[in-house]
């Protein structure tokens, strides 16, 4: 039998501190095996891409130094070119920002034949890319066709999107 010291408050507070390091630690350790479950279904789906040999390399053009949109768009398109002649090099293109969920952009979006739903605004997460990007990644377009150099931002706005966006807008079409 172990004897204790100290008033029925202080062995009340030793019990209820128990109580609470056994409760946290039991939180902690559930909260680990969420996240381990969770980060291992994550990393077993499919990317929709190849990350196998490929390089990524931050890219930042001052605005300083290459003042229009035009300038920048040119500069970049020599760049890839000289990287696209180096050997051992099979593609070479650019996306605005890295794949990666915390750097995006969004934008709304219409199915066209489809009359937008009042006060319903559907989003889609967007990226800027140069046409060679999807070849770059090993990436394959299920249906309609890649993007090619004459889609730019004076032509009529083209889109790749993924296969479960397509198939919500066809499911809003019927």
């Amino acid at each position: 039998i172990a004897k204790t010291t100290g008033t029925r408050v202080d062995r009340f507070t030793r019990e209820t501190l128990l109580a609470l390091q056994v409760g946290v630690t039991m939180v902690l350790v559930l909260g680990a095996a969420m996240l381990t479950r969770n980060l291992g279904n994550l990393l077993s789906r499919p990317l929709g891409f190849s990350p196998a040999d490929v390089i990524a390399v931050e890219l930042v053009i001052s605005p300083r130094a290459v003042p229009s949109a035009e300038a920048r768009v040119a500069y970049v398109e020599r760049l890839l070119d000289a990287v696209r002649h180096t050997a051992g090099v099979d593609a070479a293109s650019t996306t605005q920002s890295r794949l990666v969920l915390a750097e995006t952009m969004q934008t709304s979006f219409e199915v066209e034949g489809t009359p937008p739903e009042f006060g319903v605004q559907q989003v889609a997460i967007i990226r800027h890319v140069m046409p060679d990007l999807f070849r770059t990644l090993r990436s394959r377009c299920l249906t309609g066709r890649a993007l090619n150099r004459t889609d730019r931002s004076e032509n009529r706005p083209v889109a790749r999107v993924s296969a479960r966006l397509a198939s919500r807008a066809r499911a809003e079409r019927v």
